[in-house]
C-alpha cells in the first residue's frame, strides 16, 4: 500500500511538471506577414518554451509549433480543417532537420523528405492520392542530384 502512494505521487508530479506549456498564437509576438527570429510571450516578453498553437473556426487544431527558448525546436505539425494531420517536420535549433512528412486528405502519405540544416538532403518520395508510388528524388545540400525533371 505504501508503494502505491509513492507511485501515485511520482506519477502526478511528473504529469504536472513535465507537460509542455501550450500557448495560443495570439499570446505571442508572431506576425504571419514576417515571422520573428525570436518568439516571445506578449505578457512578459520572455522567450517561449513549449507549443504554440492555432485553431480553426470550428475549434479543431490548425497547427502546433514547438519552441525552446524562443527558437523553433521540435516537431511542427499542421492539420486539415477536419483535424487530420496534414504536414509534420522537425526543427533543431531553428533549422529543419530530419524527416518531413505530408499526408493527402484521405490519410495516405503524400510525401516524405529528409532535411539537414534547412536544406533537402537525401531521398524525397511522393505518392499519389491512391497510395501508388509517384516520384523519387535524391537531394544533396538542397540540390536535386537524381530523379530530377530537366
Amino acid at each position: 500500500m505504501k508503494f502505491s502512494y509513492i507511485f501515485l505521487f511520482l506519477f502526478l508530479s511528473n504529469t504536472v511538471f513535465c507537460q509542455q506549456q501550450r500557448v495560443p498564437v495570439d499570446q505571442t509576438n508572431i506576425d504571419f506577414n514576417q515571422l520573428p527570429e525570436l518568439v516571445l510571450m506578449k505578457k512578459d516578453s520572455l522567450p517561449i518554451t513549449g507549443l504554440i498553437y492555432g485553431l480553426y473556426n470550428n475549434g479543431n487544431i490548425q497547427y502546433e509549433w514547438s519552441y525552446q527558448n524562443g527558437i523553433p525546436n521540435g516537431i511542427w505539425k499542421y492539420y486539415f480543417y477536419t483535424g487530420k494531420i496534414q504536414y509534420e517536420f522537425t526543427y533543431v535549433d531553428g533549422d529543419k532537420n530530419g524527416l518531413c512528412k505530408a499526408w493527402h486528405f484521405n490519410g495516405r502519405l503524400n510525401f516524405e523528405s529528409q532535411y539537414q540544416n534547412n536544406e533537402l538532403n537525401g531521398e524525397q518520395v511522393f505518392w499519389t492520392y491512391t497510395g501508388a508510388l509517384d516520384t523519387k528524388r535524391i537531394y544533396s545540400n538542397g540540390k536535386c542530384i537524381q530523379g530530377c525533371e530537366q
